[in-house]
């Protein structure tokens, strides 16, 4: 029989390697089943194995003296480090396919999932956009209907405005023809400017009324010798105006043309007591308190004299005064031809000799007076 002899120092090292892989395949197959190890970790330990059972082997094959028994025994280590190569690199391909088969298999889970959370997010967001469209939607239905009562509304009150406008309107029309007529009979009544050239050489007359008719007039007569020339501002303007006015040029047609009566200040004592008489004051405070601003001349042709009266309205004269013209103002009694507050007297009658190129102005306040600023 063959007999081998064995180091001492080999059996050692021999035993030590098969106890040291034995306990190292058992825990790593203990970890691999009680937790998840990845693919390459598991190729890297089974290659560290093979690669110390191979060392082994060889140390044990170069120490030996005799060693065909353990020639043998090497290529049983290689042939079982190969087999437990072969059984762990089975087992990580089928962990990693498992592990890929989870992972795959999480990654749809959470893509899913992901899907499911977006499609709930959309959904969400659907309904909310859903809503505000519905709310905003009702919102304009509920102004259109408020604006279409608004509306109707308008388009009544416009109706009834034009209605109204017609009524004023056609008012207005009948009120306006009634004063343009009105008009046409004070025009009648004031002297033509044909007159006033018949009797005056040199002339004007400047007459315009804020409305079309006017509370102020102008008079002219002729009795003998005596020009008689009137400029009179009446309580008012328009009709109220017009009426006081025609009033009057009646008083005046009746007191100088009638009576004769030719001193200036005797005229409006007596227009005064006409108009005081007509309008019923009495000095009662319930009475019209209404009456004229007048100037009156009277111009004496033979003599070449003119005497002044004036009820609140003055004489402007302008008179050469060594070859310049000097203006002259002849005040006018502060009291009208009608009501007055204070006792009446008589007007103050002033007598003038008219000289060659003597200038005379009567007015009433005119545009200084009207209403309305203008």
């Amino acid at each position: 029989p063959l007999v081998f002899n064995r180091p001492f120092i080999f059996d050692y090292f021999h035993g030590f390697i098969v106890l040291g892989n034995s306990i190292v395949i058992i825990l790593f197959l203990s970890k691999i089943i009680r937790s998840n190890i990845q693919f390459s970790n598991i190729i890297w330990i089974v290659t560290s194995l093979l690669i110390l059972g191979a060392i082994g082997t060889l140390i044990a094959y170069f120490t030996i003296e005799t060693h065909l028994y353990y020639v043998s025994a090497v290529y049983n280590y290689q042939k079982i480090g190969t087999l437990l190569e072969l059984i762990v690199f089975s087992y990580g391909l089928s962990l990693r396919y498992k592990i890929s088969e989870r992972e795959k298999r999480q990654y749809q889970a959470q893509l899913i999932d992901q899907l499911k959370e977006n499609t709930r997010i959309q959904e969400e967001a659907n309904r909310e956009l859903e809503g505000k469209v519905q709310r905003r939607t009702a919102e304009i239905a509920e102004k259109n209907d408020l604006l279409s009562e608004q509306k109707d509304e308008i388009e009544t009150q416009r109706d009834e405005l034009e209605i109204q406008r017609d009524v004023v309107l056609a008012q207005k029309n009948e009120i306006v023809d009634s004063i343009t007529y009105a008009q046409r009979i004070q025009a009648a009544m004031l002297p033509p400017e044909a007159y006033f050239t018949e009797l005056l050489n040199e002339n004007f007359i400047l007459y315009r009324p804020r409305d079309i008719v006017s509370g102020d007039f102008y008079w002219i007569k002729q009795v003998n010798m005596s020009i008689i020339l009137v400029a009179a501002d009446c309580t008012g303007h328009g009709v109220p105006g017009a009426l006081l006015s025609m009033l009057g040029m009646s008083y005046l047609d009746e007191i100088v043309q009638r009576r004769e009566k030719t001193q200036a200040n005797q005229v409006l004592n007596e227009l005064r007591n006409q108009i005081k008489h007509s309008l019923r004051q009495r000095g009662q405070m319930d009475e019209s308190k209404d009456g004229i601003d007048l100037a009156l001349c009277v111009f004496d042709l033979k003599n070449r004299e003119m005497q002044y009266s004036g009820a609140n309205n003055p004489l402007y004269l302008i008179r050469d005064v060594n070859g310049a013209p000097e203006l002259k103002e002849i005040k006018a009694d502060p009291m009208p031809l009608g009501y007055y507050q204070g006792k009446d007297t008589s007007f103050t009658n002033h007598s003038i000799q008219l000289e060659m190129g003597d200038t005379f102005y009567l007015f009433s306040d005119g545009f200084i007076d009207q209403k309305g600023g203008r």
